[in-house]
């Protein structure tokens, strides 16, 4: 048999080594062993891969104590390669280039390599060490292949790609979530898939991107399910050159159908809030932590007596006198660092000049992280329930008098009478000038003072009521 000359073999071991998909060290150092027989000559080549991992892979023929003194070697041999002794069976090793993902060991059982041999074992070795980064890339590439591909096929945004000519190229399995197959979209116009009104905004978007090689930071538009039905989507992509060119659009599509309808709920909210808020009775106001007024409502500004847009930056020593303005700030102090809610009754001077009572309520506001930010205060004209809640307290105080002070009088009227009555029959019965007379005629008129003092009791309750009508 004619042997293997060394380029011959290099180049069949080249081929190998670059097959697709890229085999495993060890499936080339098979091959390799296949060529040893007619490069080397038979049983003289020994192979050693990841530090002894794969150690024991002889070419056929290779003598039991060469394979056992192999083995059990753990020297170090230069990329060069070098003559070494193990167990007195020598051996020329070359070893691959450091730093690869694994060490890659050659060895020739020989008492003396030629230069021949000593150039094919340094070829073979770093073809295996390319072969073993090459697969190592390879197994990082396809990692990184299957997390893309988990995170496109888990993720709720559909993943698209479209060619110049704006035909869908690829489209994400999510598609699947609108009643489309991958195919029924693969191939297509993109605009196809937009709302009749918005196609156009589409289609020059698509245009201005390929020509400017610039995508806009978001497009906005309906998009349509199979069923004919739209949902509202965001659409973010960016161009793919080839050459300088651009080549291909890439990006995701994400429905906020969900996102717009929370929208118009807390715009309806926030509609319903300010309209209670500008038109609700009492007074409603907020201030910061300086006790500054940011915003009022209607009947607030009436209350200070200024526009509300002119009362924002402003404080209560702008609107009211300085005792009542103090009294506001320890109140509001009192919300802002303890946190309490208070409720008072505030005498108050309001912008015409008249005095009215306002019961008070303030709370603290409160930003996401639980801190105080400033407060909300709600304050309602009292002044005419608290004048007619007075006026009933001089009422029932009258009535109360009246069922007291009655009875007293009527009872002590009873007993002047009685008194009058005898006293009377006794001064009949005496003489002018009888001792005792004069001293019965003072009884008789110290009862008559009595009787009138007991009828003045009768207008105690009177009194009472006028004055309560009076205040």
């Amino acid at each position: 048999m004619k042997k293997t000359s060394f380029p011959d073999a290099l180049l069949a071991f080249s081929r190998a080594a670059l097959h697709t998909p890229c085999p495993p060290p060890p499936e080339l150092a098979g091959t390799l062993l296949k060529l040893s027989g007619e490069l080397f000559g038979p049983g003289r080549l020994l192979v050693r891969i990841d530090g002894g991992a794969h150690a024991g892979l002889y070419s056929p023929g290779v003598p039991t104590e060469a394979r056992r003194a192999f083995q059990a070697w753990r020297g170090r041999v230069p990329a060069g390669g070098a003559a070494f002794r193990s167990e007195t069976v020598p051996f020329f090793a070359v070893s691959s280039p450091p730093g690869g993902p694994s060490a890659i060991t050659l060895a020739l059982c020989c008492v003396r390599a030629t230069s021949q041999e000593k150039e094919a074992m340094r070829a073979f070795t770093g073809l295996l060490a390319l072969a073993d980064a090459r697969c190592a890339v390879e197994d990082e590439l396809r990692q990184s292949e299957e997390t893309y591909r988990t995170l496109v096929n888990s993720g709720r945004d559909i993943i698209y790609s479209i060619d110049p000519l704006g035909r869908v190229t690829y489209i994400s399995p999510q598609v699947r979530r609108y009643g489309y197959s991958q195919g029924d979209v693969i191939g297509r116009h993109i605009s196809m898939f937009a709302h009749p009104e918005d196609r156009e905004d589409t289609a020059k978007a698509l245009r201005n991107a390929f020509s400017t090689g610039r995508t806009l930071p978001l497009i906005p538009y309906r998009a349509r399910r199979k069923d004919g039905t739209y949902f509202y989507a965001e659409q973010k992509s960016g161009v793919v050159f080839k050459g300088g060119k651009p080549v291909s659009i890439t990006g995701i599509i994400r429905d906020v159908s969900d996102r717009r309808e929370l929208e118009r709920e807390l715009r309806d909210s926030a509609e319903t809030l300010r309209k209670i808020f500008d038109n609700a009775p009492d007074a409603i106001f907020i201030k910061d932590q300086d006790g500054r007024y940011t915003r009022v409502n209607r009947a607030c500004a009436a209350v200070l007596g200024m526009p509300e847009d002119k009362i924002a930056g402003l404080t209560d020593f702008d609107f009211f006198r300085k005792a009542e303005a103090e009294e506001g700030r320890r109140q509001d102090e009192r919300v802002l660092k303890a946190g309490e809610t208070m409720v008072s009754d505030n005498s108050r001077t309001d912008a015409e000049g008249r005095l009215r009572v306002f019961n008070v309520v303030k709370v603290p506001l409160r930003d996401v992280y639980g801190d105080i930010t400033g407060l909300l205060g709600i304050a309602r004209d009292v002044t005419r329930v608290r004048a007619m809640e007075a006026e009933l307290v001089h009422k029932k105080a009258g009535e109360l008098v009246s069922r007291v002070t009655g009875g007293v009088a009527h009872d002590f009227n009873n007993v002047l009478a009685a008194i009058d009555g005898y006293a009377s029959l006794v001064y009949e019965g005496l003489k002018p000038g009888q001792a005792g007379r004069d001293e019965i005629k003072s009884i008789i008129s110290a009862v008559k003072r009595a009787a009138a003092i007991s009828d003045k009791l009768y207008d105690i309750p009177g009194g009472l009521k006028k004055r309560g009508r009076k205040n």
